[in-house]
């Protein structure tokens, strides 16, 4: 069974990534056990909570769809995390399992952007090799504040949307040791609109 997403079906929901991201979640199967202790309630008066994220703790294993963009195969759903939701003509769910190159993958994901846009998809790692001048030190990628904890080998941007990249040196507490924050700014119009205020004394306001 196909589902198809037509233009004006996409203006009427202006976040499509939105409408991806909850589709691989439908697609998605893990073998986490959901937790039954509650969260704890927060108020004016209560304690400061500490919590301790273990990325290798927190990983679910998920059987997710396979994405086609404009007819190509792309290697992970990153890729939709950059793409720009304007010039996406049609999305086409296909719920029938696919099972190539020992990969199995639960349903399709086709998408196709407006005949005027082809994106330009690169790794984190491939896009500081060809833009970015660094030195030794250790990096962290961040997209739009977020910070990016994948294998940044494997996690896919489309170079098109990326506005600007801010490289910023930080000190740990160990005052000898500093890393690289990588932050790259898509082109949302929020982002446009920040980029293009005037500066004054050396800060965007």
């Amino acid at each position: 069974m196909n589902d198809k997403l037509l233009p004006s079906q996409l203006m009427q929901n202006r976040s499509v990534i939105i409408i991806m991201l909850v589709t691989f979640q439908l697609f998605s199967q893990t073998t986490e056990k959901k937790s039954t202790t509650s969260e704890p309630r927060y108020s004016e008066s209560s304690e400061m909570k500490v919590i301790y994220k273990d990325n290798k703790q927190t990983k679910h294993i998920h059987i997710k769809p396979a994405i086609f963009i404009n007819g190509k195969r792309i290697k992970n759903e990153s890729a939709l995390r950059t793409i720009d939701k304007n010039k996406i003509e049609t999305v086409e769910i296909n719920n029938k399992n696919s099972d190539k190159a020992e990969t199995t993958n639960k349903g399709q994901i086709f998408i196709k952007t407006k005949l005027d846009y082809e994106p330009s998809f690169m790794s984190l790692t491939a896009f500081s090799e060809n833009y970015l001048e660094l030195n030794s030190n250790p990096i962290i990628f961040q997209i739009d504040k977020s910070i990016i904890s994948e294998n940044y080998d494997d996690y896919i941007v489309d170079t098109k949307y990326i506005l600007k990249t801010i490289i910023e040196p930080i000190r740990t507490s160990d005052n000898n040791i500093e890393i690289t924050l990588i932050s790259l700014i898509t082109r949302t119009p929020e982002n446009i609109d920040q980029a293009n205020r005037i500066i004054i004394r050396g800060s965007e306001f």
